[in-house]
């Protein structure tokens, strides 16, 4: 994750000072950095950022600092919550909720559920009649949502 951090005081005299900082970072340099970007002015805003999650120009870095900590697959968890319109908290509280299918399309998460039975005991001989499309078109109606990064479901 990176974010360009700008000291707003300066840039409302139309100056542009900040940096581009990638995060995670130790706590401690981050704070050293925010402290060079505003000497002694006190405000700062994030005008550019590349992130899996959309970022307020007045988010906090220290906080970004900590969901950038996260290992990639709690991440992506994190982030489609965010993704799908809810705040930073929340998913922040609600990631272990969200069941992720890392590199899956909504068909094979539908032939692995098939598989597994999480639809009861199907006999062989049926097991070939049943249109998995369908099945596929049932997990995105109870909320399976398929992204570039695999499949999600969140109740």
């Amino acid at each position: 994750m990176k974010i360009y951090v700008a000291n707003l005081a300066k840039y409302n005299e139309c100056r542009l000072v900040g940096n581009w900082l990638t995060l995670p970072m130790d706590p401690d340099d981050l704070q050293k950095e925010i402290n060079l970007i505003l000497g002694t002015d006190e405000e700062y805003a994030i005008h550019d950022y590349e992130a899996p999650f959309p970022i307020s120009e007045y988010s906090n870095p220290l906080h970004l600092n900590q969901i950038a900590e996260l290992d990639q697959y709690v991440l992506d968890r994190f982030a489609y919550l965010v993704n799908e319109g809810y705040d930073w908290d929340y998913a922040f509280d609600h990631y272990d909720d969200v069941i992720f299918y890392e590199g899956m399309d909504i068909r094979e998460v539908a032939n692995e559920m098939l598989d597994d039975g999480c639809f009861g005991s199907i006999p062989d001989n049926i097991m070939s009649l049943i249109d998995i499309d369908r099945v596929a078109d049932l997990l995105v109606v109870d909320g399976y949502v398929e992204t570039d990064k695999g499949t999600f479901h969140y109740q």
